[in-house]
């Protein structure tokens, strides 16, 4: 192998060039790299387009073009997502909320003379209630068909007529 031959390079100040007989070894990111050596071989490589331009007679020049593209400025393709990582520590609890405005109110509703139909006026303004039903001992539970008929009342509908008390609560 012979002394590498001195060259100037029409690029980057930075740019190392080693040029023999057999090889040119370039490092250079830049689009388009020219070499000129002192026995007057020109060398042009653009890496945009992978062309390589000699201006000798009888030169070969054997380059190992890189895998992806090479350029500046310009951003790659972005990768994959890559796995979701451990859950983190749990966080300190919040302050108490405000309290609340609606009090349960329990109301006891008492009927009395045997009907098919109690109809019970509760006025609270929601469909959020309970209701339980007994006999008139307070003693027996039963479990009637409730049917909300509106915001402020409810209709308990029984097979046979039934006196008894009913406990709203809501």
């Amino acid at each position: 192998m012979s002394d590498p031959i001195e060259v100037s390079v029409n690029t980057d100040p930075e740019l190392i060039i080693s040029m023999d007989p057999q090889q040119v070894i370039f490092a250079q990111r830049s689009s388009v790299i020219e070499v000129s050596a002192n026995t007057n071989p020109s060398l042009t490589v653009d890496l945009d387009t992978r062309e390589v331009n000699i201006a000798q007679e009888n030169v070969e020049i054997d380059i190992d073009w890189p895998e992806s593209d090479i350029s500046l400025g310009m951003p790659g393709v972005q990768g994959p997502e890559g796995p979701q990582g451990p859950v983190g520590p749990q966080g300190l609890q919040g302050p108490q909320g405000p309290p609340g405005t609606a009090e349960l109110i329990s109301q006891k509703f008492t009927f009395a003379t045997p009907l098919y139909d109690w109809i019970i006026n509760h006025n609270r303004n929601s469909r959020a209630i309970e209701v339980n039903c007994f006999d008139l001992a307070e003693q027996i539970q039963y479990d009637p068909d409730v049917e909300y008929t509106n915001l402020n009342q409810i209709t308990i509908h029984w097979y046979n007529p039934m006196a008894g008390v009913a406990i709203v609560i809501g």
